[in-house]
């Protein structure tokens, strides 16, 4: 812990980060030494193995929550509601906010509301789209396509 971003608590962005998979022996040890201010502990009664993803999946779409200082007030938009979006239609209802879902499947309806969502749009549809102009606080995209 040497640099601005260590200090600040943004380790993953530090120029001499070490990595524990790429490149090193030992991703898939069952310990692995690191500082202490990188680690987290889990309570006694939590299994690792069933909290592991949220250390993943869950702080991807869980740090720009805080990062961008959301507020429960705030209606939020989720593009995408398959792998990372399943965790944040999560995390952003239970965080308070209005949430919508953002999907080019609305067979999906009533899984984003099921994990949720309390409006569901199909951004395929641009008039659909045109109609949310200027409606969210914040929007996270969680997909990996061109979107219009």
């Amino acid at each position: 812990m040497h640099c601005r971003q260590c200090f600040s608590g943004y380790h993953n962005l530090c120029a001499s980060v070490e990595t524990t998979i790429v490149g090193r022996f030992g991703g898939f040890a069952d310990l692995v030494r690191c500082n202490s201010a990188w680690a987290v502990p889990l309570p006694s009664d939590m299994d690792a193995d069933s909290v592991g993803p949220l250390f993943c999946g869950g702080i991807t779409v869980f740090n720009p929550i805080v990062q961008f200082d959301v507020k429960p007030t705030q209606r939020v938009g989720v593009i995408g509601i398959s792998g990372l979006g399943h965790l944040a239609l999560q995390f952003l209802n239970k965080w308070g906010c209005e949430v919508t879902a953002f999907s080019s499947s609305l067979s999906k309806a009533d899984e984003a509301r099921s994990l949720g969502a309390h409006h569901e749009v199909d951004y395929r549809n641009s008039e659909s789209m045109q109609a949310l102009t200027g409606q969210f606080d914040f929007i996270l995209n969680t997909t990996n396509v061109t979107l219009d």
